[in-house]
């Protein structure tokens, strides 16, 4: 599980370039490509990965 965060957490950091600057309500994110949006609830948004074996949660307060 460790792992697999710090990979994710990698890619986040190298990979700005192929992101796509997405507005949600009231918020602004960067969704990598391939990446599915799968909630977008008010201050609270999901993505998941094309292979679906990482999934990340934004939430705004």
């Amino acid at each position: 599980m460790q792992k697999k965060l710090l990979v994710f957490l990698v890619l986040l950091l190298i990979l700005p370039v192929a992101c796509m600057a997405r507005d949600f309500d009231g918020f602004r994110a960067d969704v990598p490509r391939g990446w599915e949006v799968m909630e977008e609830k008010g201050a609270m948004v999901g993505c998941v990965s094309p292979d679906r074996e990482a999934i990340a949660t934004v939430t705004v307060a």
